[in-house]
């Protein structure tokens, strides 16, 4: 889709996957954002709650988090998406060491706002059910 600007809430290990211009690791909600964002927050309601409240107001973001539609969170996010993917299966995420953590318990969306949503569904059709507005 073009590559990632910033990731506001990540780590050297984790970047080395995402592979952002510009990640921080720490404080993300409060520094500058700019570009294209990706942001997967770590999965602390209140600390989803403020990524995602801060993500909603700048104007391209891909969002990857559990697919807790019925939070405050999820209805934002829902809610500024041009388009949304539930992906089929759960993440396995890895720990700071780059190893295989442990299986969430529940699955997980991405949901992106731009210029690219059908980049985005072309990117995401084969990962789970990608849905449109």
């Amino acid at each position: 889709m073009g590559g990632i600007d910033l990731d506001p809430a990540s780590c050297a290990a984790a970047n080395q996957i995402v592979g952002a211009g510009l990640y921080y690791d720490s404080e993300g909600e409060t520094l500058p954002w700019f570009g294209r964002v990706f942001c997967n927050p770590p999965y602390n309601s209140k600390v989803v709650r403020k990524f995602a409240a801060r993500a909603v107001r700048h104007p391209e973001v891909t969002f990857l988090c559990n697919n807790a539609t019925e939070t405050v969170a999820g209805q934002m996010l829902l809610e500024r998406a041009g388009a949304v993917c539930f992906l089929d299966g759960r993440v396995r995420f890895l720990d700071a060491s780059l190893q295989p953590a442990k299986t969430p318990l529940q699955g997980q969306m991405v949901c992106y706002w731009g210029p690219s949503v059908e980049m985005f569904k072309l990117a995401f059709d084969n990962l789970g059910s990608v849905l449109k507005r």
